[in-house]
């Protein structure tokens, strides 16, 4: 054949393969999978990813399969070279997968190892270990797929600049998993997910998992994104997000919100969290107008327990959740001390006081305290909600507006604000109405106010906020100072699934069926020592 086109091989009945010449990248081959049998004969999904194994080129497997579409595997199967496998070929797919891979044991199904640039779409991963796994290799998409009632949906493992979703366009679905995806492996890095419905039937029906995404290791993931169709849709959890990692991303996300966004898809847990970060530093939670909506959780919104210091926490919602919205300690609010010069998650920063706030009809004017470092500067988030709450701490509905100033040489008083414009935050751009519950603070230099603002004034209508005002802002030095030092609790996160090196050989030796005699012959793989998980990590608790 000419090196610029490739064979479609098609299995029939009674001939052993039809090859056409279709526009496939040069040596590339198409494998239709005709047969839900695990035995590796001619057909079977087996059979078509070990021709592609020996195939060099991004090969392509679709499907044809009779009735019900079910495949059984009995153990893993193994890709070595990479892959395209679209689910949405199989006829009757229109739109959620028809193709069903389910496992009889408790590993992974599809186990990519070692192989970049590979795509998974189209096909529901049910009752197993795991979906998929990704190893090493990276660059690879999964979409418009479901997973159902796995222990791990997507296991990332030293795997880096994967998409998951990537949109609404290319949703995924999971639910009933232990996790839905799970990342770890200090090179899974630049990852993405986004535009997922997590714990959420495309109906808005809570299909929930026990936790959402997990971040055990790697930098630079990104969980959601900048664009309505880039977030995830969170719901049913003990935990949305849970990282254990530095430097990543979770912004644009609905946690506790249903796909329409006006209604509620709540948790059932009563310790449940939107977002939960243990350990590690420089986290990044929400950005200027890319907020999370984190809501109806039984527990924090934002809980940072035993983590490290500069996690940003900024322009979230976060509202009617049953303990804090912010928390650095589990839920206990965290007293304010003197020179804020406690240690601790995000060195426990100190929140501000706001005493009162007042509006001429044109600018509104603020007066509170804020004892914290000395000659820093700190963003200052001004939030409203509709509903005051018993503990005192406001969660933060909606962001009414910010500015920025700067402590003295005694870290005890605000210098004086020179000019502000405000911002216009229409009271229809509001999720309906539901109740609050509070949150004591946020990270140091992104400081968040209390809602002490009143409630019965409306702060939100375009008459009292102008793009244009000037916000002169008053910050006397405290009368009294609360000290207090940083509880511990109890609760905390199980320890990372244990990985240990083992020798790895190709999937040949792993107990596959050996090739059908039209593919190719197979090379033998070196053998390498290297980080390989033995088994996909169970679920861990909070």
């Amino acid at each position: 054949m000419r090196g610029d086109v490739s064979r479609r091989c098609t299995i029939d009945p009674v001939a052993a393969c039809i090859c056409v010449i279709s526009a496939r990248p040069a040596g590339a081959a198409e494998f239709t999978v005709i047969s839900t049998l695990d035995n590796g004969s001619t057909g079977t999904l087996r059979w078509a990813v070990e021709c592609s194994n020996t195939n060099p080129g991004r090969d392509r497997v679709v499907f044809s399969l009779p009735s019900p579409y079910t495949i059984p595997l009995t153990n893993r199967i193994s890709i070595t070279d990479p892959l395209e496998m679209d689910g949405t070929t199989q006829p009757g797919y229109t739109g959620q997968p028809v193709v069903v891979i389910s496992r009889t044991s408790s590993t992974e199904s599809l186990y990519f190892d070692d192989c970049a640039s590979n795509l998974v779409k189209g096909i529901r991963f049910s009752d197993s270990g795991g979906g998929v796994l990704f190893l090493y290799g990276g660059d690879s998409r999964v979409e418009n797929c479901w997973f159902v009632s796995n222990n791990v949906g997507i296991y990332l493992h030293n795997s880096p600049s994967n998409t998951i979703g990537g949109g609404a366009d290319y949703r995924n679905v999971f639910l009933y998993c232990g996790t839905a995806t799970y990342i770890d492996g200090t090179n899974s890095s630049g990852n993405s997910v986004s535009g997922n419905y997590i714990g959420l039937y495309p109906s808005g029906e809570v299909g929930g998992n026990r936790n959402g995404v997990e971040i055990f290791a790697g930098s630079e993931n990104t969980i959601g994104g900048t664009g309505a169709s880039m977030r995830n849709l969170f719901a049913g959890h003990q935990t949305a997000v849970y990282i254990a990692a530095t430097n990543n991303m979770v912004i644009g996300n609905w946690i506790g919100l249903d796909p329409s966004g006006t209604g509620a898809a709540e948790n059932t847990n009563d310790a449940s969290y939107g977002i939960y970060i243990s350990q590690e530093a420089s986290n990044t939670i929400g950005a200027i107008n890319h907020p999370n909506y984190i809501a109806g959780n039984g527990g924090c919104g934002i809980n940072l327990f035993f983590a490290g210091t500069g996690n940003s926490i900024s322009d979230n919602r976060i509202y009617d959740n049953g303990s804090l919205g912010i928390s650095f300690n589990n839920g206990t609010p965290t007293a304010n001390d003197a020179g804020d010069a406690d240690t601790g998650s995000n060195n426990q920063q100190n929140y501000p006081v706001l005493n009162s706030a007042t509006s001429d009809g044109t600018r509104i004017y603020f007066s509170g305290t804020l004892d914290s470092l000395p000659s820093t500067q700190f963003r200052i988030e001004i939030f409203g909600s509709r509903g005051g709450d018993t503990s005192g701490y406001g969660e933060g509905e909606r962001r009414l507006t910010y500015f920025y100033t700067t402590t003295d040489a005694g870290g005890r008083r605000l210098s004086p604000m020179t000019a502000l414009s405000a911002e216009r935050r229409p009271i229809t751009s509001a999720p309906p109405p539901r109740a609050t519950t509070g949150s004591p603070r946020t990270p140091r230099n992104s400081v968040t106010g209390s809602s002490s603002i009143p409630t019965e004034t409306d702060w939100a209508t375009a008459s009292k906020w102008s793009t244009s005002a000037v916000m002169p802002v008053r910050f006397p030095m405290p009368t009294a100072t609360a000290t207090a030092s940083p509880t511990t609790g109890s609760l905390r996160p199980t320890p990372v699934p244990r990985m240990q090196a083992i020798t790895h050989t190709s999937a040949a030796s792993n107990g596959l069926p050996t090739s059908s005699s039209v593919c190719p012959a197979r090379s033998t793989a070196s053998t390498r020592s290297r980080d390989v998980p033995t088994s996909m990590p169970e679920a861990p608790g909070r």
